[in-house]
């Protein structure tokens, strides 16, 4: 009876029993570039944190960062646009944190995919990948510029040709992971989901990113990545086969890129002001992963 009043006087002083922690909800696409959150997913290395991970999956890159904003997901990990960037601008608080692919010679990531019987374009904007794809092959656009799987399935079923991949001419770091300011916050449980997202990462480079003399070496769990990929995108193993985009195996990315970006979208404008790094990077919670892990 006294252990019993004791345990009481102990959910009293607490606030009452203690509640499992809150699901980290992850805004995705169905990408091959998602690779390492899928797998972090699938190998349970984000559990193994304490992080109880749930995928929420867009359309479309845009839309993550407005969900992130809203508080309605934790995590980005997605296409680094314009609406990033103004949402930040916009007073919202949003760290761009880790890598999550970037455009690099030898790796495909986004391609120019058009038309087999045509070479010349008119640039129309659409709202989802799977639009653009459906566009193509019903010849009412010529060409699209889309990432990883979706070139693939275009080929795979026929009807277009990957002109060029924009990593082998342009390359640039163009997706990445971003914490919204609720996660950011809670430090112990964001480093946790870094520490497992740097894992996955690292099970994902050694498996399909690693080359010798500018050819792939798949490694030993290389069908298995293909196999977590093709089950959480939707595409056939044979497609994801045609290639993953290159990931930095830490997950560490180069925040000076994120400059130039800004740079960029002002002189075209879509941005009014460039936002100092310092207040949209923190690079603090993979540098801290991987101490904590080891190199």
């Amino acid at each position: 009876m006294l252990r019993v009043l004791m345990f009481a006087a102990v959910l009293l002083v607490a606030g009452g029993p203690v509640q499992a922690a809150e699901r980290v909800r992850v805004g995705i696409l169905k990408l091959t570039s998602s690779a390492p959150i899928f797998i972090g997913v699938e190998k349970g290395f984000f559990q193994e944190q304490g992080v109880d991970v749930e995928l929420t999956f867009f359309r479309a890159a845009a839309p993550i960062a407005t969900a992130l904003a809203a508080g309605q997901i934790h995590v980005g990990a997605t296409g680094l646009t314009a609406a990033l960037y103004n949402i930040v601008l916009g007073g919202e608080r949003i760290w761009i944190v880790a890598d999550k692919g970037r455009e690099w010679p030898g790796y495909p990531l986004t391609a120019i995919v058009v038309q087999k019987d045509l070479c010349d374009v008119k640039i129309a904007p659409l709202q989802a990948m799977s639009a653009s794809l459906e566009a193509l092959r019903g010849k009412q656009v010529d060409a699209i510029l889309i990432p990883q799987p979706f070139p693939g399935v275009a080929e795979a079923q026929g009807h277009a040709k990957v002109l060029v991949w924009v990593g082998d001419v342009l390359p640039w770091q163009c997706c990445c992971v971003f914490y919204g300011k609720k996660l950011a916050a809670d430090r112990e449980r964001a480093l946790a989901f870094m520490k497992g997202y740097v894992k996955a990462s690292r099970y994902d480079y050694d498996a399909v990113l690693r080359q010798k003399d500018g050819r792939i070496q798949p490694g030993a769990n290389h069908d298995e990545v293909v196999a977590i990929t093709a089950k959480h995108t939707g595409a056939s193993p044979d497609v994801i086969r045609v290639g993953f985009p290159y990931q930095d195996r830490n997950g560490r990315f180069p925040a000076e890129d994120i400059e130039k970006q800004m740079t960029w979208w002002v002189r075209h404008g879509f941005m009014k002001a460039t936002i100092p790094r310092r207040e949209i990077v923190d690079t603090s919670f993979v540098e801290a992963a991987i101490k904590a892990l080891g190199e």
